[in-house]
């Protein structure tokens, strides 16, 4: 099976290799690729100019290595893992994979619910050993994620003006149904830039007529609640 991870760049997360089952691909905390082999972690040391990949056990004291060359297929292993070192549970491992999967969902698709993107991974994993504790400790780091690419949410109508004027959206000018519809059009507009899909179903709104029928212009479909 195969899925997507991002280190300097996205490339193959919580994959089994095709050529080697029992490697497997991850990523730590901070982004950056990791091994899984025999139930061990490995992290990149070294790659030369003829491609062969050298990756050191996380362990510093540890000596075990393995090389690897195109798409994490294994070339040979060197070294034993020192005695007082032992291999990995095997759900840790488990849920560094499905937790790897869910940070980088929650963060391409930010409308997208977290529980729908937790069920839709365990589901196309061949995790086994996700628990209900593991599932709370994944939801927390998708919102974490997503709070680092999000602006914090307003804390009162004023800072909601603030942050719209930053933006160049003047709201207070008037309250003219084409005005309202410009403000609308310009924040949709601000998400596609940055690559994001503002599609809201539903709005909150006073029952003024001029900002209703700018909403059902812009979203001929839009559930208003108010």
């Amino acid at each position: 099976m195969h899925l997507s991870v991002e280190a300097a760049f996205y490339k193959k997360v919580s994959i089994m290799s095709e050529n080697i089952p029992n490697i497997e691909v991850i990523t730590s905390n901070r982004g950056n690729i990791m091994l899984i082999y025999k139930n061990f972690k490995f992290i990149h040391a070294y790659t030369s100019k003829d491609g062969i990949t050298r990756w050191r056990c996380y362990e510093k004291k540890c000596t075990a290595k393995i090389f690897t060359k195109t798409n994490y297929v294994l070339v040979k292993v060197e070294g034993s893992h020192a005695a007082d070192h032992s291999a990995i549970d095997r759900r840790l491992i488990d849920r560094q994979i499905i937790n790897s999967a869910c940070k980088r969902k929650a963060v391409e698709d930010v409308s997208m619910r977290p529980k729908k993107i937790i069920l839709r991974e365990i589901g196309q994993s061949v995790c086994t050993n996700i628990s209900v504790k593991d599932v709370d400790r994944v939801r927390k780091n998708m919102y974490e994620s997503r709070r680092k690419i999000l602006p914090a949410n307003p804390t009162s109508i004023q800072s909601v003006h603030d942050s719209l004027r930053d933006m160049n959206i003047l709201t207070m000018q008037d309250k003219k149904t084409e005005t309202y519809i410009y403000m609308l059009q310009k924040i949709t507009e601000l998400c596609d830039n940055m690559g994001r899909l503002f599609l809201p179903t539903n709005i909150t709104s006073d029952f003024e007529k001029a900002i209703l029928n700018a909403i059902y212009e812009v979203w001929p479909r839009m559930n208003v609640v108010g």
